[in-house]
This record gives structure tokens, C-alpha cells and sequence, in this order.
């Protein structure tokens, strides 16, 4: 069991840019567990420390062609001073750019209307899945405050029905069988990627549009919910 809080925000981070519905929350609980131990304002001095680091070589250059002395040795003094900084905490660094300097679209690699854009070969999905399992099943034992969450999410990936993709309709839902409670869904340019929620009924489809709002249906009664995640619990409202 790995409790080192940057490893797990580590996992995190890779777990969200899998399992893509829910990215926003793997992120959220990776800035909850990274923040103690480097904030966001120190993020920002760490970049602009690194930044100056790539400019300084060439300051020192300027000194000596000038035949600066004094400002030759003040620049090499903070150039070691300031790799020695960035150096020390690289690996936090690096980890603090998948939480607080995220700007990319991650795409569901399990949805098969969006295969020619995340570009995941069918024979790779089912390696994938076993990778988010495994990371997941990590996440259980380490992160115990959220064990429920990641506990869902994990049976949702080991109970789901094979993907039939040659069978896939193309213009519109493409499913796996009703009867696992999954479905992924894109409609007129609106991207929506299905999900089984933990505790889901057989039978039932859930979708998301911009990770807040679910819709359900079930055969014979159609449903609509929010579902919001408040202190690691689920709320799922249902008309």
C-alpha cells in the first residue's frame, strides 16, 4: 500500500485521464491531497524559478563578453542556487503540472464515436481497462476517505459487457448491451460518455454532458438527475 501523497495524486492524475467522465473529480481530490504540500501560488514561484534557471546561461554569457566579473559570479551563484531549488522538486513539480496546469480535453478511450479522435486500437482497450483497475484498486487502499468512490468505479470497469464496435451504430449511441447499464453517447456535436454509477440498476443508461448533469433511462420510464459529489458521497436525484 503506497500512502506517499504524491504518488497518489500521481495515480490520480492518470486514473482521470482514463476514466474521463469522472476526470474532474480525480483532479479536484488530487488538488485536496497536493495542496498541503505544494500550493498553487508556490507552483507558480517553482515555474517562474525554472523559467529563470533557462535564462540565466545566457545572462552569465552577457557578463562575460562584457567582462562584468562581479555580475559573472552573482549570476553563477543564483543559477546554483536556483537548479539546486528546481532540482529538489522536480519530481513534486512535475506532479503539481497534472493538477493545477491542466488545459487539455481527455476524451473517453471506451467510447467508439470518438475513436478516430483518441486514436485507442480496440485491441489496446483491454489492457487499459486492466491498468485503470489495477490503479484503482490502489487508490482503494491508499486514499481511504474515498475508498466508496473508487470502489464504484472499479466494479463499473470489471462488470462491464464486452464492446461489440462492429455492431456499433455510428450516428448515434453506440452501447454496449442495455442489460450492463452502460452506454456512450455524442449528439450534434454535444460529447456525452455513458457511465454505470455505483449502484446502479440492470437495465438503466446513464449519460453526463459537462461532468454535472445525468440523465437515465430505463426500459419503460424515462429519468433525469444531478449527480454532485459533496465530502467523497454520491447524491444521485432521480425523477
Amino acid at each position: 500500500m503506497d500512502t506517499d501523497p504524491i504518488a497518489v495524486v500521481s495515480t490520480l492524475i492518470e486514473a482521470g485521464s482514463i476514466d474521463t467522465v469522472y476526470r474532474d473529480l480525480y483532479l479536484g481530490r488530487a488538488q485536496t491531497l497536493l495542496s498541503p504540500l505544494i500550493s498553487l501560488e508556490d507552483f507558480h514561484r517553482l515555474e517562474q524559478q525554472q523559467a529563470a534557471l533557462a535564462e540565466l546561461p545566457l545572462a552569465v554569457a552577457r557578463a562575460l563578453e562584457k567582462g562584468d566579473w562581479p555580475l559573472v559570479k552573482e549570476l553563477s551563484q543564483r543559477a546554483d542556487a536556483v537548479k539546486q531549488v528546481v532540482t529538489s522538486e522536480a519530481k513534486r513539480l512535475a506532479t503539481a503540472r497534472g493538477v493545477y496546469a491542466v488545459t487539455d480535453v481527455q476524451l473517453d478511450p471506451f467510447c467508439h464515436s470518438l475513436q478516430k479522435f483518441t486514436r485507442v486500437s480496440t485491441r489496446d482497450l483491454p489492457a487499459l481497462r486492466s491498468r485503470i483497475v489495477e490503479e484503482l484498486t490502489a487508490l482503494e487502499q491508499s486514499d481511504v476517505p474515498w475508498r466508496d468512490f473508487y470502489a464504484g468505479r472499479r466494479a463499473a470497469f470489471q462488470t462491464r459487457a464486452p464492446i461489440d464496435w462492429e455492431a456499433a451504430p455510428t450516428g448515434g449511441v453506440a452501447s454496449t448491451s442495455p442489460d450492463s447499464g452502460w452506454a456512450h453517447m455524442a449528439f450534434g456535436g454535444h460529447l456525452g460518455a455513458g457511465v454505470q454509477l455505483p449502484g446502479s440498476g440492470q437495465g438503466s443508461v446513464h449519460f453526463m454532458f459537462g461532468g454535472q448533469f445525468t440523465g437515465s433511462t430505463a426500459p419503460g420510464s424515462v429519468g433525469v438527475g444531478l449527480a454532485a459529489w459533496t465530502g467523497g458521497t454520491q447524491r444521485l436525484a432521480r425523477l
